[in-house]
């Protein structure tokens, strides 16, 4: 650096602008980091973006677009201000960091969606990594979502596990918007408002005894139970094991009339409606034949049964083959009885034409020895 330009060896929150050239960019200042936490950039005091010197294009591969990251310190251009007549400043790549983990986490400004799916509104594409969602009331997290949609073309939130979140197994933290105002940060990244949580660790400061709500889907109820032995470890409970399952819910229900557990509703609801399902023995039966032992079993009864499943099979073939020659033999006796019909038809034709020539020759005959009897009777 410039020994004569002043070194702001403050960090900065910054995000890629853009290529100047082949080895120089630009880069936006977001946020000024300080002790107590963030605070916005004036306008004035950055009136354009920092030149990054050199080596640019390791940063444009490093981060994406609009991923923020830090600048550790960067250089008042003094020269370079006084030519432009505003404030200019330049930095170096080594002085460019990772952000902080959990630190200015995205926050979605929607709907919590119904905890049975946990499925995102259709074209709501959530933040890549830890993020919370915000209705304006309650603030909800911190969540994850896998990186691909389910097979219903839905991405799914998922409780995000922290240890200063630790609010047990399908849980989610519930914090009131209004009590955690100190969390949210303000930024604008190209001209666009967005909130932050400023850290997790921040946050975890605000969490009570209740700033949680049940957030297990469906899904991760039946597989619960799996892991309890229900179903013999199958991804699906026998029909048998799920009629017990239910015995045991109502015995439990009556031991313990004055508690209430959200779970245990919705469990109810989930196993009378998996019990009314008419293909859970199909289900059953493909999952335990596309298994190892399935396969195996298999491959051992067809070897035992090859020789009753291929007379069978044959009897079968010959059964079809037979009920075959019969259709064709009939078709055939049909089309001889009208070639049969035909035949006698174009013999008659043919003896009454036979007859008419004759007699046609005949008619002819007795004319012409008619008139030769009149030509020799005027000659005379």
């Amino acid at each position: 650096m410039d020994s004569n330009n002043p070194v702001i060896q403050q960090p900065y929150i910054v995000i890629k602008a853009s290529k100047l050239n082949e080895r120089q960019g630009f880069l936006t200042p977001i946020l000024k980091i300080t002790e107590d936490g963030y605070e916005p950039i004036i306008h004035d005091e950055y009136p354009s973006d920092i030149l990054v010197s050199k080596d640019y294009p390791s940063i444009d591969e490093l981060y994406g677009y609009n991923e923020l990251f830090i600048l550790d310190s960067h250089e008042l251009d003094i020269e370079k201000s006084y030519e432009k007549g505003k404030k200019c400043y330049w930095a170096e790549t080594k002085n460019i960091s990772n952000q902080i983990p959990n630190t200015l986490i995205p926050i979605l400004d929607i709907e919590l969606p119904p905890k049975e799916t946990g499925n995102l509104p259709l074209g709501v594409i959530p933040p890549k990594g830890v993020y919370f969602i915000n209705n304006d009331t309650f603030l909800y997290g911190p969540l994850i979502s896998p990186p691909n949609q389910n097979e219903d073309g839905f991405y799914i939130i998922e409780p995000y596990t922290h240890p200063n979140f630790s609010f047990g197994r399908g849980n989610i933290g519930k914090f009131k918007v209004s009590e955690i105002l100190n969390c949210i940060v303000t930024l604008y990244i190209n001209y666009k408002e967005e909130k932050r949580i400023s850290s997790l660790k921040h946050l975890s400061f605000f969490k009570k005894n209740d700033s949680f709500i049940d957030y297990l889907p469906d899904e991760q109820l039946v597989k619960v139970l799996n892991q309890q032995n229900f179903g013999k470890q199958s991804t699906k409970l026998g029909k048998k094991e799920a009629e017990r399952l239910q015995q045991a819910i109502i015995q439990f229900e009556k031991n313990n009339r004055s508690t209430k557990d959200d779970r245990l509703e919705r469990l109810k609801i989930i196993i009378s409606r998996y019990l009314s399902e008419a293909d859970i023995g199909y289900e059953l039966i493909k999952e335990y034949l596309n298994s190892n032992a399935g396969q195996k079993f298999l491959g051992n009864y067809i070897e035992v049964k090859m020789p009753s499943l291929l007379n069978k099979y044959i009897d079968q073939i010959k059964t079809e083959a037979k009920i075959e020659e019969n259709k064709i033999n009939s078709e055939i006796e049909k089309k001889n009885r009208e070639l049969t019909s035909i035949k006698e038809k174009v013999d008659l034709e043919a003896i009454k034409a036979t007859e008419e020539i004759y007699n046609t020759i005949q008619n002819k005959e007795k004319t012409i020895a008619k008139i030769l009897a009149e030509t020799e009777e005027e000659t005379r």
